[in-house]
């Protein structure tokens, strides 16, 4: 786990640095040269990642069977796999045979899509002029990082969805049509063509206010959302089906936990309401990342029964999340601000150590390896390890169907 510690205490040093706003030049201009260097920082860790997860099997599998471009697009009666209905999506599977047709290994899939997903994140906190980086990097990853190295098609969406945020108020056919691309690498994308209209939406206190009530009590109180409209829908039809979707629905539910994340993001939403006033100068997209963090209070309150569910849609929203924790400490005094900046380095390295505290997750995504320094050894190990975590994965859910039964 040391790679991890590395590349988490690194951005914790930087942004402590960043967000203080320390006054000697020296510091200043480094920290400008270690900004342009951070990207290649990322590319070697996030694109030369090597078999880490566990998606990458079923990656992997398609890359090799894919038919090459010019039998998709000339010979399209022999690109049978292509045309298979069971794997992915339309532009996703193009992107794939177009690889393999100009290099043929499966790592430059990775290298190549995690090269345009970085390049489009640094581009979007550029245009934004988002001026802590380092801490929005490091929320972030803390964040995203494990998931985005299994879900490689909805990473690739999400970072297409992000050239659309420009288009927010200025042309919906555009946003749409971007959104569109993005659906074509994963259909999850397309929920985003109907929030145009949330996007739109007044960033007023009165909003935030609602939001934090709905979050804090809905976590408070373990409101169970889909439940209790299952078993409404179960009262008035009288039809047990719905009793057996509310089954269903607990082989992949946990329940609503009041804990630290639930305080830390409702300290987050009491800073935007105490300084309300301040938010007026923000760019349309940067208030669309703030109403990103409202969706993602809405979407993890109502699908918390539903992790699967709750987890693809929290993906997405926690960009917003990661800027409301680089553009807080911005709204606070020296004094105060030194005590957030520090308590947020410090409960993005916990929720690091907390996720490897589960074991299948430790196996899954530990130790680190890099393309460029695996050996044959390396290669059986993470065999094995796989197998391992395949076989705890499905232990959980046949634990699950039995405290369902009973």
């Amino acid at each position: 786990m040391i790679a991890y510690y590395l590349f988490y205490g690194s951005l914790g040093l930087f942004s402590f640095f960043q967000s203080i706003d320390f006054k000697e030049q020296i510091v200043k201009e480094n920290l400008k040269v270690i900004e342009r260097l951070v990207p290649f920082g990322l590319l070697f860790f996030i694109g030369l990642r090597y078999k880490i997860g566990t998606d990458w099997v079923e990656y992997k599998t398609f890359f090799d069977k894919v038919e090459t471009i010019d039998v998709v697009l000339f010979k399209s009666k022999l690109a049978i796999e292509f045309y298979s209905e069971e794997f992915f999506e339309l532009g996703f599977k193009f992107l794939v045979s177009l690889i393999k047709t100009l290099v043929g290994q499966f790592q430059f899939l990775v290298f190549i899509i995690s090269a345009f997903n970085i390049y489009s994140f640094v581009r979007f906190l550029r245009i934004n002029n988002v001026e802590n980086k380092f801490m929005f990097y490091l929320m972030y990853y803390s964040f995203n990082l494990f998931t985005e190295f299994d879900i490689i098609r909805q990473a690739l969406a999400f970072y297409v969805f992000l050239f659309a945020l420009e288009y927010v108020n200025k042309s919906f056919i555009k946003y749409a049509l971007i959104c569109l691309i993005a659906g074509s690498f994963h259909s999850s994308a397309l929920l985003f063509i109907p929030l145009y209209f949330f996007f739109k939406i007044d960033l007023s206190k009165r909003l935030l206010v609602i939001t934090l009530i709905v979050y804090f009590f809905g976590y408070l109180f373990g409101v169970k959302c889909i439940s209790l409209i299952l078993d409404l829908f179960s009262f008035i039809s009288g039809n047990y089906v719905f009793d057996k979707i509310k089954i269903y629905i607990g082989l992949f539910g946990y329940p609503n936990k009041f804990g630290i994340f639930t305080l830390v993001y409702s300290l987050l939403a009491l800073i935007l309401i105490f300084n309300y006033d301040k938010l007026q100068s923000l760019s349309k997209s940067q208030k669309v990342m703030i109403l990103f963090f409202l969706a993602y209070a809405y979407v993890s309150v109502f699908f918390s029964e539903i992790k699967v569910v709750e987890a693809r849609f929290v993906f997405f929203f926690n960009f917003g999340i990661a800027f409301l924790f680089s553009f807080s400490s911005k709204l606070l005094k020296p004094k105060p601000q030194i005590i957030a900046v520090s308590f947020y380095i410090t409960y993005a390295i916990l929720r690091f150590n907390l996720s490897m505290m589960d074991e299948t997750v430790r196996l899954t995504y530990s130790p680190y390896f890099n393309y460029l320094f695996v050996d044959d050894q390396d290669e059986k190990f993470i065999l094995e390890k796989y197998n391992r975590v395949k076989i705890k994965v499905g232990d959980y859910y046949e634990d699950k169907v039995i405290e369902n039964k009973e």
